[in-house]
């Protein structure tokens, strides 16, 4: 499928690499933790560490947020996790403390990847991490009650033995308990979706003159696949049209403008504009052809041309206005004026 011609057939390919490398990848993971089960120091020095109730869960919150951010991936600090639960290191209140830690540790390493992003980037890592950081807050207090009914479910659905005794049906209580937390969270927070995109814009805003400057609002210099930035750049161009749509706006109140101070003004912001969109279809096309050096499906590679003719069409929009506010100065200078009719 990996060297077949047809697109599709060669991107399902790299989807089911991808995944088995990844799952090769745990099982080494797995096979390379050592056996600790005959080191009694060592389980006694995690034991006390799970005695302290509240405080206790805290610590392993914290752990498994620090352990996320080490490895940089929540996907590799869970198989972690789960590869210490199978084999009796982590009893089952720890490692849950930990799987709510390792949510708020990638929403850390989303904040990372985001400061070379835009502002939208930046809010987007923001909401991510005040939603994390609300339902782990929660679930660390409801913990010692959500526990024992999820363990009774999973004991009856899966048909699996306890997870406070069993250590290899742990990972499998686990996984279910991530997936429950994650729900839940998704369902109690959903209403705040406007509260939490408030929260967003006020502790991420807008960079001083961001409305009127050419700086791009929606695709920025981090990878993406062709497909994914095709929703970016159309949004992006969409935006682009805005931009030359208020040109036009100028251009009708320049013509119809009696007062040369008035004018004047306008022609100055029709100069301004005509440099963002110079730069606007500069940066544009630029992203469009860094990205037309991956593969990517003929439908992709449709829209992408279709983009880079939409900003070339719309940068030399620009350019006419432009050049119509210079006409219309040269007739201010020139003391020339219109009738009524004329405008």
């Amino acid at each position: 499928m990996l060297f077949s011609n047809k697109g599709k057939l060669k991107h399902w390919g790299q989807f089911l690499i991808g995944f088995a490398i990844l799952f090769l990848g745990l099982s080494y993971l797995k096979g390379a933790v050592p056996d600790l089960k005959h080191n009694p120091e060592v389980l006694s020095f995690l034991s006390n560490f799970t005695e302290w109730g509240f405080f206790s869960r805290l610590l392993f919150v914290f752990v498994g947020t620090v352990v996320t951010i080490i490895v940089q991936s929540s996907s590799a600090a869970m198989a972690i996790t789960l590869t210490l639960c199978s084999q009796g290191i982590l009893p089952f209140e720890v490692a849950a403390a930990m799987i709510l830690g390792e949510n708020i540790g990638t929403t850390i390493t989303a904040e990372l990847a985001s400061l070379v992003g835009n502002t939208n980037a930046k809010r987007s890592a923001r909401i991510h991490s005040i939603f994390n950081i609300i339902g782990v807050t929660w679930m660390v207090i409801l913990l010692p009650y959500v526990l024992p009914i999820l363990s009774t479910f999973v004991q009856n659905w899966f048909g699996i033995a306890d997870p406070y005794i069993n250590a290899e049906d742990m990972p499998i209580a686990l996984s279910a308990f991530h997936t429950f937390f994650n729900l839940t969270n998704v369902i109690m927070l959903l209403a705040f979706v406007p509260w939490l995109v408030k929260m967003a814009i006020k502790s991420v805003p807008d960079n001083e003159g961001d409305e009127d400057s050419a700086t791009l609002k929606f695709i920025d210099t981090m990878n993406r696949t062709p497909e994914l930035a095709t929703v970016e750049l159309q949004k992006e161009v969409a935006r682009y049209g805005e931009i030359t749509t208020r040109m036009l706006g100028f251009s009708k109140d320049l013509l119809n403008s009696t007062d040369d101070k008035e004018c004047l003004a306008l022609i100055e912001k029709l100069k301004k504009y005509e440099d963002i969109t110079d730069k606007f279809e500069k940066e544009i096309t630029e992203y469009i052809t860094n990205l037309s050096n991956h593969e990517m499906t003929h439908k992709t590679s449709v829209r992408l041309r279709s983009f880079f003719n939409i900003c070339n069409d719309m940068e030399r929009i620009g350019d006419i206005f432009y050049q119509l506010s210079k006409t219309m100065e040269n007739k201010i200078n020139r003391k020339i004026y219109f009738t009524p009719e004329q405008r």
